[in-house]
């Protein structure tokens, strides 16, 4: 959808940002639990009749670096906070913070996120598809978290070189990790990590919810009735650098759901990106 005619064009594009972010991080905090509590080791033990002890790690004073904190970063945040865990937000605008209330101890640039992974007991993915996320965490970066953490990725699958995820999970250097998005979709059945017993795997399913369609459509009313007024409407999409990234990465963009386009003196049209 998003090729160089529509850039060109006077279409506007937007998106979903937001109606995402309360699924998502409820399934974050799912997967963060279950690692923590060795429920991947309990589910096998049960299929195979074991009895024996689980190691475990408290949330509590345990620390998650939010890799990614934006509104999903935030709701995941608040989450965390009730479970008396310390946040640390990582984001490349730092200095920015919510006015109503501010889950995060610690906000650092992106530039600081290898002293994030250092600091942090459980690392969180939540970022988007930018010619910057590629390959972010490749080796190099992998061996700068915290021996025995745990990852998390709700964001977008290019950012992880599963290769060297592989590795560090084989070696134990990271204790576990729950997927939910992936390079290639769907998870191809002769991937290692079906097979990785420290590894969690869920069909980029984190955004799902029984009030998906209710909130999609909200947004995509209020909108519609901002555009019949001429008034600038909520998340537009900056089209120059969704091109470009598809330019370099085209073989790594997401596909894009398009829904809905109303016709008028200047062309809308609404795109939900999961």
């Amino acid at each position: 959808m998003l090729n160089e005619d529509i850039q060109n064009s006077d279409v506007i594009i937007t998106n979903v940002k937001g109606c995402t972010s309360v699924p998502i991080a409820e399934h974050t905090i799912a997967m963060l639990s279950s690692l923590a509590r060795g429920v991947p080791t309990m589910i096998r033990n049960q299929i195979n009749k074991t009895w024996v002890e689980i190691p475990v790690k408290d949330l509590e004073n345990a620390i998650v670096g939010i890799i990614g904190y934006g509104d999903i970063g935030y709701e995941i945040a608040k989450r965390c906070k009730a479970l008396g865990m310390t946040i640390i937000g990582c984001r490349r605008n730092p200095s920015k913070r919510n006015e109503e209330y501010e889950p995060a101890d610690l906000i650092m640039g992106m530039d600081q996120v290898d002293d994030v992974l250092s600091r942090s007991d459980f690392v969180v993915l939540a970022l988007p598809f930018t010619k910057d996320t590629s390959a972010l965490f490749n080796k190099e970066r992998l061996n700068k978290m915290k021996k025995g953490s745990y990852l998390i990725n709700v964001g977008r699958g290019n950012t992880i070189v599963d290769e060297d995820l592989i590795e560090s999970l084989s070696n134990g250097h990271i204790a576990g990790a729950a997927l939910d998005v992936f390079e290639v979709e769907p998870l191809p059945k002769d991937h290692p990590f079906w097979q990785l017993e420290n590894v969690m795997v869920s069909p980029h399913n984190a955004y799902n919810s029984s009030k998906h369609l209710d909130r999609v459509m909200e947004l995509f009313l209020r909108n519609l009735k901002l555009f019949s007024e001429g008034k600038p409407l909520m998340n537009v999409v900056e089209k120059n650098l969704v091109i470009n990234s598809k330019r370099s990465f085209e073989k790594k963009v997401s596909t894009i759901d398009h829904k809905n386009e109303v016709q008028g003196q200047t062309r809308i049209g609404f795109a939900f990106f999961v």
